[in-house]
């Protein structure tokens, strides 16, 4: 947002017709209630955190308005080796329409509509060619150039947003390591001696080791362990490839704090209750053996209490080296205060880093090159909405993964429908709750009428490139949700 000379704060953004939720963040602190600070919102929504998103509403046009812009993958992009090219425009507006190009023309077909918008394309040769399309709208024939001064768009042949092409043919299975299996017995007690509640100054509980079917305790979230290691996964192999499983996603591996992993200590260290980098590597070769790709959880906004980092800044203040990677408010402090600190969403046992700071990016960056060195196929990175230069940040992120392992595949931790982030310069594939749980979840479930659920559908279609969609991260439940046994009524 940039600040007017009245102390006024703006932003003038296009948006297309829908409703838009949003929330600001200033000087390092989420807006708890949009509602104490923003009127000239539509109207507000609780945020799911205690507080209040605000909501724009964004009405539509019937009149004959053509979007299309090259550059964006919604429009134009290469998917299973074709060039898609396509338009929207308001709904029943459009009678027929013809791609004219210097290579043939084609006949374009309505591919997807929902109530304020629908969708047009055609497909042809990855070639280069010029083009321009021709519309019948109530018998009158209407022809769409770029510009008087430049009438004919020109695409030069060159994928710039490459699909990787065996996602698309991936079932995909996410594994929890602490939950799945226990392969190695010796390992388990590994996990007590560097967990969260060793370090934290402002609690007097301590962590547990349990046996595989012991009753979960009031710490099961977090600090109750199981023992399910990478020796474990491997030799559930066979029976995940009996499934189709051409994909694993695991939760983070590397040392932190809890069950879940998401305090991360060392981002360069394999956490030795899951077992030894030995142990990694027969994974990762048996798995690829049987075809089958394994994508790890990178957590770039934070770290745990027990980073040397932070413990540093901890014991030292100022004078750490590591002062400016985090935001500290005040000094000295006790760990896992998050009042003396930033941390996400609040937490004091999750400090945010600074991403802005060189020193920081650069140690991020090189950990998630090196686990794509050692043999990972690609990487879901966590919250990346929440870093402080996120645009910035994984736009090199991008670029640097990409020039090494033009291969791997790039998956954030994005909850609802954000085009904005698979445009080419971020990641390949979101997370896609907005298709799983918001749209196939409710009809399933009998909340949304079919008719509701396919102009969803429509909506979110159009707004990702073909390519996005091949390498969609489709799922409907997962680690952060209510499993969908659960959410349709079964399990009891």
């Amino acid at each position: 947002m940039h600040k007017k000379p009245d102390g006024k704060w703006v932003l003038t953004i296009c948006l297309a017709p829908g409703t838009y939720q949003y929330k600001f963040y200033v000087d390092g602190e989420w807006i708890k209630d949009m509602s104490q600070v923003d009127p000239t919102a539509d109207g507000y929504v609780d945020d799911g955190h205690g507080g209040k998103n605000a909501v724009k509403i964004v009405g539509g046009t019937s009149s004959l308005t053509v979007e299309h812009d090259p550059a964006d993958p919604a429009y134009l992009s290469i998917a299973d080796n074709r060039t898609v090219i396509r338009f929207k425009v308001s709904p029943g507006v459009v009678d027929s329409a013809v791609l004219v190009t210097t290579v043939g023309n084609f006949t374009m077909e309505k591919q997807v509509w929902w109530n304020s918008g629908e969708v047009w394309r055609a497909e042809l040769p990855v070639v280069s060619f010029d083009y321009h399309f021709v519309l019948n709208v109530n018998g009158t024939e209407f022809i769409v150039f770029n510009s008087s001064e430049s009438p004919e768009l020109h695409f030069d042949g060159v994928d710039r947003f490459p699909q990787i092409e065996w996602v698309s043919r991936a079932v995909g299975y996410q594994i929890f390591p602490d939950r799945f299996f226990n392969g190695n017995h010796s390992n388990d007690v590994f996990a007590l001696d560097h967990d969260e509640l060793v370090y934290n100054e402002l609690t007097n509980e301590k962590p547990i080791l349990s046996n595989w079917s012991d009753p979960i305790t009031p710490l099961h979230c977090c600090h109750q362990y199981f023992g399910g290691d990478i020796v474990g996964i491997t030799q559930k192999l066979d029976y995940l490839s009996s499934l189709g499983v051409k994909l694993i996603y695991l939760n983070p591996i590397f040392l932190s704090s809890s069950v879940h992993g998401y305090d991360t200590y060392d981002y360069y260290q394999l956490d030795p209750k899951f077992g030894t980098e030995a142990e990694l590597r027969a994974f990762l070769d048996e798995a690829h053996r049987r075809g089958i790709k394994v994508i790890f959880d990178f957590v770039p906004d934070h770290t745990g209490i027990g980073a040397e980092q932070f413990l540093d800044v901890w014991k030292n203040g100022r004078n750490s080296p590591y002062w400016d990677w985090y935001f500290v408010k005040r000094w000295p402090f006790k760990l896992g205060d998050g009042s003396a600190y930033e941390g996400w969403w609040g937490l004091g046992s999750l400090p945010k880093l600074n991403t802005t700071n060189p020193e920081v990016k650069e140690y991020l960056m090189n950990a998630a090159l090196k686990w794509l060195d050692f043999g990972f196929d690609g990487i879901r990175v966590d919250t990346p909405a929440d870093l402080p230069n996120s645009d910035e940040f994984f736009r090199e992120f991008r670029e640097r993964i990409k020039a090494e392992h033009p291969d791997a595949y790039l998956v954030g931790e994005i909850w609802d429908l954000s085009p904005e982030w698979v445009k080419g310069d971020k990641f390949d594939s979101l997370m896609n709750y907005a298709l799983g749980r918001d749209i196939l979840l409710p009809y399933a479930a009998g909340v949304f009428s079919g008719k509701t659920a396919l102009n969803l559908l429509g909506k979110y279609y159009a707004s990702y490139g073909e390519n996005v969609v091949a390498m969609g991260f489709n799922l409907v439940d997962s680690h952060d949700t209510s499993r969908v046994l659960t959410d349709l009524g079964g399990g009891k």
